[in-house]
């Protein structure tokens, strides 16, 4: 294997690196940082992300981290490690990995929608709103195709002239279908749990189910489209209840895995 390092700094800067560290190996300068945002991405300074990509002759990415810090690279125990697996093991075939290192990432999102809800009681009686919606969320991969976490959601209703607000916690679950080379995927969610303020809406807790397509953007970055249902229910035995049907669109910050 040839070890070689890139830089988006000047060949000047590079070259005094060199000198002082002592380096054996082959520096490169990534003038515009062009060779980085096509490996690993670039930063929301412009700046090339941290990443370690092994390449096998005739070109095939065998292996990409993308990192969050330079701290945050992959030890060289464990790169060893990935290069018997993926050339030395395979005696000349080459498994070509390319998957996108965002799909593997814990996220942080927030997704805002409006659209129409229905309020309905123990009467029969039924009230259209308008309904919109709030939605913080931590997302924790626990494999490729599924997702854990817990959100913290904030609704409002309108009925002519009032408005009934909520503000509800509880813990989601997420199937996710990659595509396109884990650049995007489909999310299928359900979430559950109490309503931690709801003078107006008497409701006691919630259930929510949603489909979401996400798409990274970035690294670190993905954009979040999607159609949900949310049901406020006044208690377990009533048919009391707002039920709302919104469509959202959101941010996510990619975090370390």
């Amino acid at each position: 294997m040839q070890l070689i390092a890139i830089s988006v700094d000047t060949v000047a800067q590079s070259q005094a690196m060199v000198a002082k560290l002592g380096v054996r190996f082959p520096v490169l300068s990534d003038d515009g940082a062009k060779v980085a945002g096509t490996l690993v991405g670039i930063d929301d300074a412009e700046l090339a992300i941290p990443g370690v990509v092994v390449v096998a002759r005739g070109g095939a990415i065998v292996f990409r981290q993308i990192a969050s810090s330079k701290d945050d690279r992959i030890s060289t125990a464990d790169l060893l490690a990935v290069i018997d697996d993926k050339i030395v093991g395979h005696k000349g075939v080459i498994a070509v990995d390319d998957s996108f290192a965002a799909i593997r990432r814990s996220q942080l999102s927030f997704d805002a929608g409006v659209g129409v809800g229905d309020k309905v009681t123990s009467t029969s009686t039924r009230t259209a709103t308008l309904a919109t919606e709030a939605t913080l969320t931590f997302a924790y991969p626990l494999s490729r195709h599924f997702l854990v976490g817990a959100e913290l959601r904030g609704a409002a209703n309108r009925i002519a002239s009032n408005t009934t607000a909520t503000v509800s916690a509880g813990a989601k679950a997420t199937l996710r279908l990659p595509f396109w080379h884990d650049i995007a995927a489909l999310h299928l969610s359900v979430s559950t749990g109490p309503e931690l303020f709801a003078p107006q809406a008497n409701a006691t807790f919630y259930t929510a189910a949603s489909s979401q397509l996400w798409f990274a953007m970035r690294p670190l970055w993905a954009l979040q489209l999607g159609v949900g249902l949310t049901s406020h229910w006044h208690g377990f035995d009533s048919v009391d209840a707002i039920h709302a049907g919104v469509f959202t669109i959101g941010l996510a910050r990619l975090l370390a895995p």
